[in-house]
């Protein structure tokens, strides 16, 4: 009896097949989750940036009326209304446009990447 120890090419090629097959599978899943992390993070950023907003205003209704202002990400930083990555983010060009509608206040950002 002959004692073989290698693989033959049709096994090769039905692992290649298998591997591939799985691949397939896989990547619309991984890609999706990938896309559905990044949404939530951008979110997640959105509401961080509007609660810091939504706090600068009640601080600065103390003081003074507000009914239309234009608040950078820098400014909300540095007043310790916001903790946010200035690598990924341009602090001085990112901005929220706040503004009174009646009696509430509408928040509008607009973030600049790095």
């Amino acid at each position: 009896m002959k004692n073989n120890k290698g693989i033959t090419l049709i096994e090769l090629l039905a692992v290649l097949a298998i591997i591939a097959l799985l691949a397939l599978i896989v990547y619309p899943i991984v890609s999706s989750v990938i896309k559905d992390s990044t949404s939530d993070t951008a979110k997640a950023t959105n509401n961080s940036i509007k609660e810091a907003a939504e706090m600068y205003v009640t601080d600065k209704l103390e003081t003074t009326e507000i009914n239309s202002e234009t608040v950078t990400l820098e400014q909300l930083s540095n007043g310790g209304y916001l903790t946010i990555d200035e690598n990924k983010y341009d602090l001085e060009s990112s901005i929220v446009v706040i503004n009174k509608e009646d009696d509430h206040y509408t928040y509008t950002i607009t973030l600049n990447k790095k």
